[in-house]
């Protein structure tokens, strides 16, 4: 399987890790998703936008929502993990699950890969968030070219309506760019998604974020930021026309969002 990964990788000329990682969140998802318990869990972010909503890019990490408090993911992890271990066995090499510290809201978890020989470690992180979810769709979770078939798994998730403010929202509260946002915002925006103006100042409220971050935020990115972040996460195909003009359609299209998100926010 790893020999595939990295085929696939040069094929696409990103990193066999980003696909590595892919097929651990793959496998997590699967298993989670058979306990009773994961109902709790509403998945998001750029990783649901990938594996659920057809996405080009590829993600990181793990992000859920979930109403539940904190011991109750601890009270599910042991079992989790020893199901999660077998199920991804045909990864090869040694999986491991560990506890992060929580902070006074998310519960994290580190899913570690590492080889059989060397030291070399691939990891995914997994986070659960005490925050309410609006919006819910069940869909399918999407295995690419060359996985092996697995169970049929359906997954609770935000629209991506939500997943829209969720991006506004993550831009305004980061202490840092993350071009990956921006891109998300492209890709939601070209996809017809709508930005609505309940969820977005519901989101803003939630988190506790600042709309006057938006557009400090968006005077800090550039076609060079993203081109340096997305080359690992983005396949030649989708790159390559990007790249040829510095991303300047992502640029426009995610300051025409911002721009948007800030004036609704301020009414």
């Amino acid at each position: 399987m790893l020999e595939s990964l990295k085929a696939r990788a040069q094929e696409g000329r990103i990193p066999w890790q980003t696909l590595l990682k892919e097929a651990l969140q793959i496998c997590f998802l699967e298993v989670f998703y058979s306990f009773s318990q994961s109902g709790h869990a509403t998945f998001q972010g750029g990783t649901s936008l990938r594996l659920l909503y057809g996405g080009p890019r590829h993600s990181e990490d793990l992000d859920f929502i979930t109403d539940q408090p904190f011991e109750y993911w601890g009270n599910l992890q042991p079992g989790l993990y020893e199901k999660w271990r077998v199920h991804c066995s045909f990864l090869g090499g040694q999986l491991e699950m560990t506890s992060q510290k929580p902070s006074s809201s998310i519960v994290r978890w580190k899913l570690k890969w590492k080889p059989e020989a060397g030291s070399e470690k691939v990891w995914v992180r997994v986070e659960f968030a005490q925050y309410p979810a609006y919006t819910r769709e069940l869909l399918p979770l999407a295995r690419p070219d060359g996985f092996p078939i697995g169970a049929w798994t359906i997954i609770p998730t935000e629209s991506q309506e939500e997943i829209f403010a969720d991006k506004l929202t993550a831009v305004a509260g980061r202490p840092y760019v993350k071009g990956r946002d921006f891109f998300d915002l492209w890709f939601l925006k070209t996809q017809g998604v709508r930005l609505r103006p309940d969820l977005l100042k519901k989101k803003f409220k939630d988190y506790k974020a600042d709309p006057q971050r938006l557009k400090k935020q968006l005077g800090q990115v550039n076609g060079r930021l993203l081109s340096n972040e997305l080359q690992n996460f983005l396949p030649t195909p989708f790159r390559h026309p990007l790249e040829e003009e510095n991303y300047d359609s992502v640029l426009r299209v995610s300051g025409e969002v911002i721009a948007k998100a800030f004036r609704l926010l301020k009414r």
